[in-house]
């Protein structure tokens, strides 16, 4: 979580719920930086092991392969504290953030059918699904 948060506050913007119960993380400019890389070898020393690299390059290569050809900003991670979920601070968040990139085409990538409602309940579309990694892969955008 530390090497997202860090990531989206170098490229991106982090929001936050008046609460602190709910955040929604964005990238928007991701660009080449020794911190990046910092970043990312600590992330496979410290969480993913050097052993799932490939399974992780794999992943992230199809997910490149369906991103928008136009500008876009990603939606990278949203949450909310369990206990909270289903009592709209999430959707409130979510649109309160979305004012800030206006007009733009906001995209984002789930696995789960609860975030596909709830993404599609808040203006999203699919725009591509796929089952290549064994399990389902959902490609959403809003513009």
């Amino acid at each position: 979580m530390s090497y997202q948060f860090d990531i989206a506050m170098m490229y991106g913007n982090v929001f936050l719920s008046d609460d602190e119960k709910a955040c929604i993380l964005y990238l928007d400019k991701m660009k080449f930086s020794l911190k990046r890389i910092l970043l990312e070898i600590k992330l496979v020393i410290s969480c993913i092991g050097i052993e799932n690299v490939p399974r992780v390059l794999k992943r992230e290569k199809l997910l490149k392969a369906y991103h928008p050809e136009q500008k876009f900003i990603h939606l990278w991670l949203m949450g909310a504290l369990p206990e909270e979920q289903g009592k709209g601070i999430g959707s409130k968040l979510l649109q309160e953030s979305m004012a800030t990139y206006s007009g733009e085409l906001i995209y984002l990538e789930t696995t789960t059918p609860e975030n596909l409602k709830f993404y599609k309940k808040n203006g999203f579309t699919i725009f591509h699904e796929t089952h290549e990694l064994d399990y389902p892969l959902y490609f959403l955008k809003h513009v």
